[in-house]
């Protein structure tokens, strides 16, 4: 990947962790039990 690339990489990956922040602080999160449900990770007793 050239450096534009990488730059461009780059730019996305910050707009995606302000989104995310911004989601955190608006409430808009999913309980982590789940997100372990849908993806198959709870744990098992």
């Amino acid at each position: 990947m050239n450096e534009e690339g990488l730059r461009e990489a780059w730019e996305e990956l910050k707009r995606e962790i302000m989104m995310g922040h911004e989601d955190i602080q608006a409430g808009r999160t999913t309980a982590l039990a789940e997100v372990r449900k849908e993806f198959g990770l709870e744990e098992r007793q």
